[in-house]
């Protein structure tokens, strides 16, 4: 993990939507997820410090930031963290420490 980075991220495929005002709206890939972050890909490059809009399935919208960009991929800071309970329910996530009841 990066120092730099808030949470650890778990590795994920999921279809979502980005927008932006210099980007409209398009389709990406989330590519990993944190409370505080994400790693997408996207099929127009995004700019370091653009502020964009995440729309994860199946109508979660959150607001972030574009840290860095490499190509058609781009990590981002979410400008408010997103609940770990909401990424267990939305990706299968669990949170640090928990397990799966039997």
């Amino acid at each position: 993990m990066s120092q730099r980075r808030k949470a650890r991220r778990t590795q994920v495929a999921a279809d979502a939507k980005v927008s932006g005002d210099m980007l409209g709206s398009a389709l990406c890939k989330i590519v990993d997820i944190s409370t505080h972050g994400s790693r997408i890909e996207t099929y127009s490059e995004l700019s370091p410090n653009a502020d964009i809009c995440l729309r994860i399935p199946p109508n979660i919208l959150v607001d972030a930031k574009v840290v860095w960009t490499n190509g058609y991929v781009s990590g981002c800071q979410f400008l408010k963290p997103i609940a770990e309970d909401l990424l267990e329910a939305v990706f299968g996530i669990l949170p640090q420490g928990r397990a799966h009841a039997h």
